[in-house]
């Protein structure tokens, strides 16, 4: 869980459904926090290799409509993105510096 606005906590549960290595992977996740029950978002990560022995990565995530969106954004989720897309980063470093 994260530190949220106002004292409140607030954190993900997911469930990985397909991956595929050096090429997606396909999730739902459930934010946790918000004072209403909230649906899964889809989330799909695609890999795709780029010049100069780099990695690109593309993160589309759709939620079931834009109020929960806006929800999960003034509910303060973004510096756990963050931290998410930085602890993703170093993962991705460490397996290109093994190669």
């Amino acid at each position: 869980t994260y530190p949220g606005q106002g004292g409140t906590q607030f954190g993900f549960r997911g469930i990985y459904h397909e991956i595929l290595l050096n090429e997606q992977i396909i999730k739902t996740s459930e934010f946790e926090g918000l004072p209403q029950k909230v649906d899964p978002v889809l989330e799909k990560t695609i890999f795709e290799t780029i010049p100069g022995d780099r990695c690109k990565v593309t993160i589309h995530t759709i939620c079931p409509s834009v109020g929960y969106r806006d929800n999960m954004i003034a509910a303060g989720m973004e510096p756990a993105l963050a931290t998410t897309h930085a602890q993703l980063d170093t993962l991705l470093t460490s397996l290109i510096d093994k190669k």
